[in-house]
Formats: structure tokens, sequence, C-alpha cells
């Protein structure tokens, strides 16, 4: 997955801001798994909004989708437990436990 550093960049590229604020609290090691769901993009899109505004609710998403396109396309040709872990990571499909 792209670093912070590096979804700054594509922000900025992209907006003209680099919303480092927002990429840092999505990447936040202690809730980096959830907000990374994206099934649970409802849950925290007013969290996201009341913080870093309306333009914010877009650049989550955006990051997001930065981060399944290339974890999907490292994984093409790839065995499948790591599609699996793929998939689970997106909250597409869990994990067994």
């Amino acid at each position: 997955m792209p670093t912070t550093e590096k979804h700054q960049q594509i922000s900025m590229t992209r907006t003209g801001s680099d919303h480092g604020a927002l990429h840092r609290w999505i990447n936040d090691p202690n809730m980096q798994l959830a907000r990374h769901d994206f099934t649970r993009i409802p849950e925290f899109t007013p969290e996201v909004r009341e913080k870093f505004g309306e333009n914010g609710v877009l650049e989550y998403v955006e990051h997001l989708r930065v981060d399944m396109e290339t974890k999907f396309t490292n994984i093409w040709g790839k065995d499948e437990s790591v599609r699996d872990d793929a998939l689970a990571y997106f909250g597409i499909r869990r994990k067994s436990e």
C-alpha cells in the first residue's frame, strides 16, 4: 500500500491539498484496519466530515480506492491465501476463524 506520504502526494496532485491530517488519521495504527474496511465507510463518514469537511469524505474514499487498487494489482497471479488476505483487509470477505 502507498505510504501516508505517498497518499499526501497523490492528494496534492489531485486536489492541490495534501490532506495530511486525514491520511494520518486513516493510517493510525490503532484504527487502520477498521478505517480501511470499505464496508464501514458509512460508520466513519460522520467523523470524517466533522474533522475534515466534505472534501475529507471524498479523500477518505479516494484513499481506500488507491489502497485497494494497489493491493489488488499486487496480488494478481498470487496464491489464494494472499488474495483472501486482501479481500479480508478491505472487508470484502471475512477471514474464517
